[in-house]
């Protein structure tokens, strides 16, 4: 189940410098769940990189499907 976070993400994840990917809205780098330890990507979108809402929406949610355990 994935839950929206509240918090900032750099009070959350320890981001890594590296960058992994890039996309149409923005940047794949590496991180660590700072309560967990567990690795995960992440993607930071630029909001004003977003022309289509919709089609952005429908990118969050295929993302929020990618879940693994």
């Amino acid at each position: 189940m994935i839950v929206k976070n509240t918090k900032g993400i750099d009070e959350v994840y320890q981001r890594d410098t590296t960058q992994l990917g890039k996309g149409t809205y923005g940047e794949v780098s590496g991180c660590t769940h700072l309560e967990t330890g567990q690795r995960r990507a992440v993607k930071i979108i630029l909001r004003s990189k977003i022309k289509n809402w919709e089609r952005f929406q429908t990118e969050v949610r295929i993302l929020q499907t990618l879940v693994s355990d």
